[in-house]
């Protein structure tokens, strides 16, 4: 289930830091309730010495300007109201948050001070075409340990490029184990390829600092084609690693169609 979250600013403006994916975590927990514990934010659930987040978000959408700080330090300035989406596969919970949650209640991001409009669910896709089109509403974020060569220095965690073909390799063994750590079972279609669609190295990669390490993501468009039920549970959860850091969301993707041009008459 996915819920879309409306922001409107109390002041003028809201400033944040680029790296705002912490802050917006934050705010995500200060508005579910206790019952909503499954979310499990830092270990998440165990499988095969495994740990993986039942959630995910989306980066902010709105108006924002970046601005250069003295100290060189980049920050945006949203100068407009704010959305981003939250999903997980609670939909008893989800809707439980979206029933109760107080409209037009004053909320903090940050510094700022924002008021919460009413929660809007969003509803699924049913992904009835074998090949669906997917693009990203938070960076895909895919790591492998790499070995330091022939000599002793241990392996070193790097993350991969969707050029690498290790990462879709690494994205599909990932979304099949969470499925099973979330089911307890492997899923009855096992047959999921993910390969890039719309893709460029340099304009969809993206470093996220999130408190004290880095994340490297990418964007981009993709296409996802087998299992339903790979998909709609991506859908839920979120693609990649990282899920519950702000990385992994996608929409559906409709490439739009060039409208036949009309006929002028003729004389």
């Amino acid at each position: 289930m996915r819920i879309k979250f409306e922001l409107d600013l109390v002041k003028e403006n809201i400033k944040l830091p680029i790296n705002y994916n912490w802050y917006l975590r934050d705010l995500i927990f200060s508005l579910i309730s206790e019952k909503l514990e499954d979310f499990q934010p830092d270990n998440g659930e165990p499988f095969e010495k495994k740990h993986f987040s039942r959630f995910n978000f989306s980066k902010i959408f709105g108006d924002f300007e970046i601005i250069k700080e003295i100290n060189n330090q980049k920050n945006l300035l949203f100068t407009s109201s704010i959305s981003f989406f939250l999903s997980a596969p609670y939909d008893e919970l989800l809707q439980e948050l979206v029933d109760k949650m107080e409209p037009r209640r004053i909320i903090q991001l940050g510094k700022g001070e924002l008021c919460l409009a009413p929660l809007k669910v969003i509803p699924a896709p049913v992904f009835p075409k074998p090949v669906t089109l997917v693009r990203t509403l938070s960076s895909i974020a895919v790591s492998a340990n790499k070995s330091g060569g022939n000599d002793t220095r241990p392996s070193k965690k790097e993350y991969l490029s969707p050029n690498d073909p290790e990462f879709f390799k690494q994205l599909y063994q990932n979304l099949l184990d969470k499925y099973q750590s979330f089911n307890g079972f492997a899923p009855k279609d096992k047959d999921l390829t993910i390969k890039p669609y719309l893709f460029n190295e340099k304009r969809n990669s993206h470093f996220i600092k999130f408190k004290d390490f880095s994340i490297k993501g990418y964007s981009g468009i993709y296409k996802l084609t087998g299992s339903k039920e790979l998909k709609a549970f991506a859908y839920d959860c979120g693609l990649g690693e990282h899920n519950a850091q702000g990385f992994g969301m996608f929409d559906i993707f409709e490439e739009k169609k060039d409208k036949p041009k009309k006929k002028k008459p003729q004389a």
